[in-house]
């Protein structure tokens, strides 16, 4: 397969050879090479420019304006190399878009490299999950977003409004987690409905510690930030802007998570509108989260809770249940996992927090852990 069909190059240079110090060092463009090892890399960098479900062209030239300010970045902390692979070139149609999306992707997928997918707007993500939750047991994705995107109501076409509802109907096992919605924009019934649902969301107010995110993050094959998510302060160039929201450092640290996670196989950054960001500034924050985001990738443990040697065991009485909870650390890093039961075929391990451990040897019975497992038992 030539994906270059459905590629077309960035008009962005980055400064490579001058300055070796700079974060662009590592990335190397794939219409500037003879031939591509596709093996060789550690990350593969992709541009989105659909946007015919907008007005006014909000997003065309987001990818290279983002690309642009990752010449003012020095280099991330270790050695690791990224294909830029250019842009995905928009259809005459929306499926068209979809299925050359869909196409990149899959072939990308199989080198077991993680993907970065910059530019445009949610709309997109349904078509980017095909490729990746059709094999998988587990389907998580996590949606960072300043209000959950769900409507109960049969859409004609889905949008950047919508497409929570599509992910649930069109994937049929996937867990959805939802971070940092602002209840003064979310709807009562999209709340009920991910209750219904045993999905976790945390409200912005539940970030102040943004380490509770991490264990959502950490089992995630896509992660998606909406830099709406972002207050107008730290990021104005958006299409809805406002005055509360997470901070930079904040939406910074939840990028390095999401490199740092084992599972992740796609990020996506979506929802950054050029025209209306003063001096650059979104365009420079988009930046550092692919920064934060390759760093994290390049940090990556490799520790499975189930390889052997990797990870300490314990057994954990409580006294609403007739079983133990069985909980894994990690020997390296001090990461958990707990056990949910599922059946006797699968086991399902999802991460967790030290602090869920230690209200387990409390008899509490972990958030998480009791979410899950009325998801699955829902499921049977």
């Amino acid at each position: 397969m030539d994906i270059s069909d459905f590629l077309r190059p960035s008009h962005v240079s980055f400064q490579i050879q001058k300055q070796r110090s700079l974060f662009t060092s590592h990335i190397l463009s794939f219409h500037a090479l003879e031939q591509v090892n596709y093996s060789d890399f550690d990350v593969f960098l992709l541009g989105n420019l659909e946007n015919k479900n907008l007005c006014d062209g909000a997003f065309v030239e987001a990818a290279d304006r983002i690309r642009e300010q990752c010449n003012r970045l020095t280099n991330v902390s270790k050695k690791i190399s990224v294909l830029d692979l250019g842009n995905v070139h928009p259809g005459s149609s929306l499926s068209d878009s979809a299925f050359a999306l869909q196409e990149v992707l899959t072939f990308l997928l199989q080198f077991h490299k993680p993907i970065i997918c910059i530019g445009g707007s949610q709309d997109m993500l349904v078509e980017m999950c095909n490729p990746i939750y059709s094999t998988c047991t587990f389907p998580v994705i996590s949606i960072i977003d300043s209000k959950i995107d769900y409507s109960s109501q049969k859409q004609k076409k889905v949008d950047n409004t919508t497409f929570i509802s599509s992910l649930a109907e069109s994937f049929r096992d996937i867990r959805i987690n939802h971070l940092a919605h602002q209840t003064y924009f979310t709807t009562e019934e999209s709340i009920d409905w991910f209750e219904q649902n045993y999905y976790p969301h945390k409200r912005l107010a539940e970030l102040k510690n943004i380490e509770i995110a991490e264990p959502l993050l950490r089992e995630s094959q896509v992660i998606n930030i909406d830099l709406k998510s972002v207050r107008f302060s730290d990021n104005p160039g958006v299409c809805e802007c406002a005055p509360t929201g997470l901070t930079s450092e904040q939406i910074c640290q939840l990028a390095w998570y999401s490199g740092f996670s084992e599972e992740n196989q796609v990020f996506v950054l979506s929802e950054y509108a050029p025209y209306n960001d003063v001096k650059e500034v979104s365009a420079l924050l988009s930046a550092q989260l692919l920064w934060h985001y390759i760093d994290g990738v390049s940090q990556r443990k490799q520790e499975s809770p189930l390889s052997e040697g990797v990870c300490n065991k314990y057994f954990v009485k409580n006294n609403y249940i007739h079983q133990s909870i069985v909980f894994y650390e990690s020997k390296k890093t001090k990461r958990m996992w707990v056990e949910v039961p599922c059946n006797d075929k699968i086991t399902r391990i999802m991460p967790c927090t030290a602090l869920e451990y230690e209200r387990a040897t409390k008899h509490d019975l972990p958030e998480e852990w009791l979410l899950e497992f009325n998801r699955l038992f829902q499921k049977r």
